[in-house]
């Protein structure tokens, strides 16, 4: 199982609570996998917020992007 945080995963303050239900199902699924029931959690609401709502996703995609460019610009700026 992989242990590594990927790139842009930040840790929660406060916990997301699900039915023991949910909570176990992931787990199950997760273990056939070899991923860990967050992975796999993150992965489904992703999957589900994309085919629902996918202007949210591409504002969020266009977001990062202008912010990834005004750093870049920035930094450019400290350079000179």
């Amino acid at each position: 199982m992989n242990n590594v945080q990927p790139k842009g995963v930040t840790i929660r303050r406060d916990p997301i609570y699900l039915s023991t239900e949910v909570w176990r199902c992931l787990w199950i699924v997760a273990k056939a996998k070899e991923t860990t029931p967050d992975e796999l959690a993150d992965n489904l609401l992703r999957e589900s917020l994309n085919g629902i709502y996918p202007e949210v996703v591409k504002h969020h995609a266009e977001v990062t992007r202008m912010e990834r460019s005004v750093i870049r610009d920035i930094g450019m700026k400290g350079n000179k």
